[in-house]
């Protein structure tokens, strides 16, 4: 018997074998038109042919291309994006965001964590301790969202450490849970995942 689980930390690799799974490319294979893009064509498929919007979006492939790009690849956030579009045209989107009011469900058969990309990030914030919690924030608060491991120890001693652990200690738990996530084109660069700095600034606890 095999089975798959989906979850937002690794498991101890006692029970199985661990995959990343990874933002999907937003680039297509060379030959290929850019509705071929994997990120692209999910979008297009979850909008569905029989959408009123579907044809004029066939039109705004580099649009859905950019809008993919500020998701950052994450498919549950482009299918997320795809929903709105049933109210919203996709240069409007583009135009205010897209922000993560506008990334949500109406299904109400999903988990309230499930339903809005606010309310994952605040459920994933709210699992954390406060010494990971401080480490988010201060992370949030570095001028670039792409950064090193100095720029955070140094970000720590300039407000003072006081009892709190070493940031180092904390960041493999972050990246754990899919807040921060490394750069796969530079070792030990991390970035934010998309949204998780507004979603602090707005009050990352429910």
């Amino acid at each position: 018997m095999h089975i798959l689980i989906t979850t937002r930390r690794r498991l101890t690799e006692r029970l199985g074998a661990n995959r990343d799974i990874q933002p999907l490319p937003l680039e297509q294979a060379p030959g290929e038109p850019l509705s071929a893009a994997p990120a692209v064509e999910l979008f297009l498929r979850h909008v569905g042919t029989e959408s009123r919007a579907a044809a004029e979006l066939e039109k705004d492939l580099p649009l859905i291309a950019e809008l993919c790009r500020r998701l950052g690849g994450l498919p549950r956030y482009i299918e997320f994006a795809a929903e709105c579009l049933r109210a919203v045209p996709i240069r409007l989107m583009l135009s205010y965001g897209p922000t993560p009011e506008m990334l949500w469900s109406n299904d109400h058969a999903l988990l309230r964590h499930q339903r809005s990309v606010t309310d994952s990030i605040r459920w994933s914030i709210d699992l954390l301790s406060d010494d990971h919690r401080v480490l988010l924030e201060r992370i949030a608060a570095l001028p670039a969202r792409r950064f090193v491991l100095d720029e955070v120890t140094a970000e720590y001693d300039r407000l003072g450490r006081g009892t709190s652990p070493n940031p180092l200690t904390l960041v493999s738990d972050l990246l754990d849970t899919s807040l921060l996530l490394p750069e796969p084109a530079h070792h030990y660069h991390y970035r934010l995942a998309p949204f998780v700095a507004e979603v602090l600034q707005r009050g990352g606890r429910a």
